[in-house]
């Protein structure tokens, strides 16, 4: 379950939200049905549990911030307040800070590692009963980009990616079989006419050696009538 829960924890971060392993535990045990055995579907119930949290945090912040500017409170009246903090909460989710390489990303785009790119690989793929070595895994990561609008995207960039694969595997194995084939074609059609040409050649043979057996009767038949002065018909 340890390695479901930094997933959802790790794809909370990169959309600018800070939460403890404990406080995704508690929503995780509310929404997953197997704990060990998570669908796509449940964890991204669980992401869009405290996505949902935040949007109604941010509406709650614009509404208080709404009724300080009605009452016109002066500046030197009022008390410090987070500033910054609440302009951080009321930019949201559409500024995102890439955990693994710690640069930030453009509004509205998230960034993924390699590891991550080979996991939704390794998953889609057994999703669609394909099953790939390391290196392949490793070799359709690196055709997959990095950045993507969101995750919808990355998943069918993914999910395109292997069909191209599977598609070229296919194409290659039924290119083998044709060429087997062909290959079993020529040798089966090469095996038959040497057959018939060591038939017709042992026909020759046969046909040459009766021949020859019937010259020799005949000379001997003339030789023994001469002996007994016979005149042959």
């Amino acid at each position: 379950m340890a390695k479901y829960l930094k997933r959802i924890q790790s794809r909370l971060s990169r959309r600018g939200i800070s939460v403890s392993q404990s406080e995704i535990v508690a929503v995780y045990q509310k929404l997953v049905v197997d704990l060990e055995n998570p669908t796509d579907e449940e964890l991204t119930a669980v992401v869009d549990s405290f996505l949902s949290s935040l949007a109604t945090a941010n509406q709650e912040n614009e509404m208080t911030t709404f009724q300080t500017k009605e009452e016109e409170i002066k500046p030197v009246q009022s008390p410090i307040q987070p500033v910054s903090a609440t302009q951080a909460e009321l930019d949201g989710v559409d500024e995102i800070l890439s955990q693994e390489s710690g640069e930030v990303v453009e509004t509205s785009s998230i960034v993924v590692s390699t590891p991550q790119k080979q996991d939704l690989i390794t998953t889609q793929a057994s999703v669609l009963g394909i099953e790939l070595s390391e290196v392949e895994v490793a070799d359709l990561a690196s055709t997959v980009g990095d950045k993507f609008t969101d995750y919808a995207e990355f998943i069918r960039e993914v999910t395109s990616a292997i069909k191209t694969y599977a598609n070229h595997h296919y194409d290659s194995l039924e290119q083998n079989i044709e060429n087997t084939h062909e290959d079993l074609k020529n040798h089966f059609t090469y095996r038959e006419r040497q057959l018939n040409q060591k038939f017709a050649d042992g026909l020759g043979e046969i046909k040459s050696a009766l021949e020859s057996s019937r010259k020799s009767l005949k000379i001997t038949k003339t030789a023994i009538l001469s002996r007994l002065n016979i005149k042959g018909a």
